[in-house]
């Protein structure tokens, strides 16, 4: 979420960025770090599903940052690869009234995946949710990790 603008020097131009997602005086950035591991009767891991990253109120114009949220990290995977089928694994990101919700999904070996957006909550205050899971179900169904909620204001 950042646009590149050029400022001249005295030797050349020379690039800046120039934060259009800063936060607001009075919020918070925070680490997001979620998971979910599953593994066998032998304890040997099976799936393991990581997101790690940020997530901040965006400032930008025409943009209320008490309702706007910027997610930024990287997802990354591991997965059985003797499996019938394609194993996937997915990113989920809403507020707290879930009124918006975000899901990426991807391929567990195209993993791992840069993932950055922006997105709304009804309320100033809600909180964000973030939870990860794979197809590791019956029927190549999705089986998530814990949901960790996150307060940015």
């Amino acid at each position: 979420m950042r646009k590149v603008a050029g400022v001249s020097a005295a030797l050349g131009a020379l690039v800046l960025p120039q934060v259009l997602s800063a936060p607001a005086a009075h919020a918070a950035v925070r680490e997001v770090h979620v998971a979910y591991i599953d593994q066998d009767a032998l304890g040997y891991t099976k799936y393991d599903v990581r997101f790690n990253g940020s997530v901040q109120p965006v400032v930008a114009p025409n943009l209320d940052p008490r309702r706007t949220f910027g997610v930024k990290g990287t997802i990354d995977a591991y997965c059985p690869d003797n499996t019938l089928t394609t194993q996937y694994v997915k990113l989920q990101v809403w507020a707290s009234r879930e009124s918006h919700r975000f899901e990426f999904e991807a391929r567990c070996d195209e993993t791992p995946k840069e993932i950055s957006f922006w997105s709304t909550r009804d309320y100033p205050g809600d909180t964000i949710s973030f939870r990860v899971g794979a197809t590791s179900g019956t029927f190549n169904s999705y089986q998530y990790g814990p949901t960790v909620a996150y307060a940015i204001d």
